[in-house]
């Protein structure tokens, strides 16, 4: 069972595979050819399920152009961050410039993050765990109502 973070994670490496297969004008076929796995394989990975083997992720950093720290290193914290990131994979604003321009723009990429998060749940029962999950970590005042 995926805990919340580990859920996160994923839709994370899903978002940097995605990212770098566009970058790069890589089909499944190529990284599946490049990697030595099946297309089923790598379109898993490209959903999100990461690599358990030290050599797969190897080749599947390489068949995208990039380095196994790049497309596996983790920071959740900076998932909902709305400070400048180092983050070789992407373009970021500068969020400098206001207060609330930087408001703005966080809210709009957290937004666009929890979209393709919850485009990657696959069944209700765990769509209904980070509900829950939501909820404990984020929770709303007692004026906002988070409708089902």
């Amino acid at each position: 069972m995926n805990t919340f973070a580990q859920t996160i994670e994923n839709a994370e490496f899903s978002r940097r595979v995605k990212l770098l297969m566009s970058k790069n004008g890589k089909t499944l076929a190529q990284i599946a050819e490049h990697t030595g796995n099946a297309i089923s394989t790598v379109s898993t990975w490209r959903r999100g399920r990461i690599p358990k083997s030290a050599r797969a992720k190897e080749m599947l950093a390489e068949a995208l152009g990039a380095t196994p720290s790049e497309l596996f290193c983790f920071d959740l914290g900076e998932v909902f961050s709305n400070e400048k990131r180092n983050d070789p994979l992407e373009s970021v604003e500068d969020y400098s410039s206001s207060s609330q321009v930087a408001a703005a723009r966080a809210r709009r990429r957290i937004k666009l993050y929890i979209k393709d998060f919850l485009e990657s749940v696959e069944t209700e029962e765990e769509l209904e765990r980070i509900f829950t999950d939501l909820k404990v970590f984020f929770p709303i005042s007692s004026g906002h109502r988070m409708s089902r």
